[in-house]
């Protein structure tokens, strides 16, 4: 709560009650003290246990004073104390899954909470009731999903097939009959909140819940980006306040945890320490799990002939026609053409998978028998379109002169607007394997690509849509 602070002093909603805390909002953000005032704050200071009790009016809510600020240079440095990314997305996914699917002990929309709101006496259609049997109940919110809804978002999350190494098997941690989800790491964690949950939440409830969260995740994606430019920091600075005053009037004041209210300052902590990559806790996490592991050891037209019959004769045409090249023509010609006009060897290499820069890719057969997905390919072509496929087969050729070649052969995706290719209102590309180009028909049609010229992709189905994949 109170989130209105960081919006333009102009902005409406400043001025707006009801939707709110049921006060209007006419100050500003916190201005953050400098090192001096800090080493004032923390004269004096006893370290002291944690305590639920409130503090005396105007005393500082110190609970210990840091050994780091014994150093001589410590109070002077613009960033003294860091926001660990990897647990704020964590603790917000936790708040997100926990209120959505309505999960007993995670959830933020209890009974505590709607008598809260009948206390601070704001949203009064949620406020609770007594019925008839004498039981306690409350109605339901916009964010309150129906069984079938929490089905599909579940069944999007369960379904769900990444590359190897991309994260760990979200699967095993997906209860579809009890509609729950649990034992997710923190990386699983960043997994759906960056790529899967946006997904799931397409069609499942109205579109002034589904946008806001759309949004947060888009945030926290762009805050873990590998290039920070400043502009796009300013840009999301001003976005921040807008989102979380809009989950502000969806949620209950008990959503807003201290984890998710610390999101508002990560822009910042970014403009002063970089990208967060350099200061989250996954390395470190990483390096301990690594030591523990080592400790415990473990029909055409005349046209269409005429392609087709420079397609399948245009190879021998160009033997023939090297062969009757004098000596000199072959100098000036090139070695390696002339060595590659007599074609490859008839003896090729056949894999069903292939590394290319570290990144492992499978063809779709073996795809179809693991938990994981490496068959997804996208080619993106300079000022053109982006083209999707499905890796089919991996060959590899030889020619003459020992050089060698591998082939990604591909299932690719019309890209032609609204028929194998298109965009939905929330900005997500839907790729239809039901309509495929390039499969033979034309001389044009080419359905093999070199494995550099290719980026892996994943997709991921979505129930709600009935044809079509979901990238």
């Amino acid at each position: 709560m109170g989130h209105r602070r960081w919006l333009p002093p102009d902005h409406p909603w400043r001025r707006n009650k009801r939707q709110f805390n049921g006060a209007q909002e006419l100050g500003g953000p916190p201005e953050f003290p400098d090192g001096d005032e800090i080493m004032r704050q923390l004269d004096g200071v006893v370290n002291r246990a944690k305590t639920r009790q409130k503090l005396p009016p105007g005393e500082v809510d110190w609970k210990r004073r840091s050994v780091l600020y014994d150093l001589p240079y410590w109070k002077d440095q613009l960033l003294r104390h860091n926001i660990d990314v990897m647990h704020t997305e964590k603790n917000v996914v936790d708040n997100i899954l926990g209120t959505l699917l309505d999960m007993s002990g995670k959830t933020k929309d209890n009974l505590e909470a709607r008598q809260d709101l009948r206390k601070m006496k704001l949203r009064q259609e949620l406020h609770p009731f007594t019925a008839e049997n004498g039981k306690t109940l409350f109605p339901a919110a916009c964010f309150t999903m129906t069984k079938k809804e929490k089905t599909d978002f579940l069944q999007v999350l369960h379904d769900a097939r990444v590359p190897d190494g991309y994260s760990s098997n979200v699967s095993r941690c997906v209860k579809l009959k009890e509609c729950t989800i649990g034992g997710l790491k923190s990386h699983d964690n960043h997994i759906i909140m960056q790529q899967i949950m946006p997904i799931a939440l397409r069609g499942t409830l109205s579109d002034d819940v589904v946008r806001p969260l759309i949004k947060l995740c888009g945030f926290f994606r762009d805050i873990c980006s590998k290039t920070l430019r400043v502009e796009d920091l300013d840009r999301l600075e001003n976005q921040i306040p807008i989102i979380m005053c809009k989950l502000e009037r969806i949620f209950p004041p008990g959503f807003f945890t201290s984890m998710v209210h610390v999101i508002i300052h990560l822009v910042r902590e970014c403009k002063l320490g970089g990208p967060v990559h350099y200061r989250w806790m996954y390395p470190v996490e990483r390096m301990h799990m690594e030591s523990l592991m080592e400790s415990n050891n473990r029909e055409f037209t005349s046209h269409q002939q005429l392609e087709k019959q420079q397609r399948d004769q245009f190879c021998s045409w160009y033997k023939s026609y090297v062969d009757k090249l004098d000596k000199a023509d072959r100098i000036e010609l090139g070695e390696k053409l002339v060595t590659h006009a007599k074609g490859p060897m008839f003896d090729a290499i056949e894999y069903k998978r292939y590394v290319v820069n570290g990144v492992l890719y499978r063809t779709l057969d073996v795809d179809e028998e693991k938990k994981s997905q490496n068959s997804g390919v996208c080619v993106t072509t300079e000022d053109g379109p982006t083209y999707y496929g499905k890796l089919t087969r991996i060959i590899e050729v030889t020619y003459y002169d020992l050089t060698r070649y591998v082939l990604f052969k591909c299932d690719w995706a019309d890209i032609q607007l609204n028929k194998g290719y298109k965009k939905d209102e929330y900005g997500f590309d839907l790729v239809n394997f039901k309509n495929l180009i390039h499969m033979g028909a034309r001389i044009t049609d080419d359905p093999f690509v070199l494995p550099n010229q290719v980026s892996q992709v994943y997709y991921v189905k979505d129930p709600k849509i009935q044809i079509g994949l979901l990238l």
